[in-house]
Formats: C-alpha cells, structure tokens, sequence
C-alpha cells in the first residue's frame, strides 16, 4: 500500500472512532493561481476603531506561523448545508421578521453571516432577547 492510500485508511479510522474529537493536519500548501502568487490571510478585527484589520502571525522557531483561516470561516462556508435537508433538521429553526424598502419579509438565522451580531437581528424583533443573551455571554454564561 503506498504513503497515500495508507494515510487515508488511517485518516478513515480515525473518522470512524467516537473517541475522537479533533484531528490536526499540516500540510504543505501552495497559491491555488501558482507559485509565487501572493496569499491573503484572514483578517481580525482592529484593536482600535479607525486602525486597519490584523492578521494572526506568530513567530515559530525560526520562522512564522500564520492563520490562513478560522474555523469561523469555516463553519461560515459549510453552514449553507444546514439550511437543506436532511440536515435542516438537525439545527433549531429561528427566523424574525423585518421590515424592508419592499415590506416586510422573515429571515433565517442560518442565512446572515454574523448571527446575532447582524444588524438585520440587532435591531429585530428578537433584539430584547439578543441584548439579553450577549451581556450574559460577556458576562460568562453562553446558554442564552
């Protein structure tokens, strides 16, 4: 069996095993347009209004370790599954209603990027609910 096939029956079991919580890969990676094409990480937010976004970067040995990408963005790519069956049923549906140029129209919480920090659930019908839940979120107590 060679070095691939080998990795991926591993990489299967591992999967299959209800023991396991968390796997880590490192691979080598190169800029899907080439070599030598320039790589954008993520960016973080500022740690003052007005000053541009950060990146991650954090100095390893001799060299840099940099965040590519967050398992925020991650789960923002592959959430869109959970608005399609079967897996539509596997995530509490919650929707608000808001008010637009066009009417009125209700919105899932699955289709805006940020959650409860959209404005389009700020300043909902949901907003005394949010409110509520992110100070006992800052305060410690996530079950809101």
């Amino acid at each position: 069996m060679n070095k691939q096939m080998s990795l991926l029956t591993n990489l299967n079991e591992l999967l299959g095993r209800r023991d396991v919580v968390a796997l880590v890969v490192k691979q080598a990676m190169r800029p899907v347009a080439g070599h030598g094409t320039p790589v954008f990480p993520a960016t973080y937010a500022a740690e003052k209004s007005g000053e541009p976004g950060r990146y991650c970067i954090s100095p390893v040995g001799e060299g840099n370790v940099c965040v590519i990408d967050s398992v925020q963005s991650q789960a923002g790519r592959i959430e869109a599954m959970f608005q399609t069956a079967p897996y539509r049923a596997l995530t509490r549906a919650v929707s608000v209603q808001i008010a637009t140029k066009e009417g009125e129209r209700v919105v899932d919480v699955l289709a805006a990027a940020h959650r409860v920090y959209d404005a389009v659930f700020r300043f909902s019908t949901l907003a005394g609910e949010i409110s509520t839940a992110t100070a006992a979120h800052k305060a410690g107590d996530a079950r809101p």
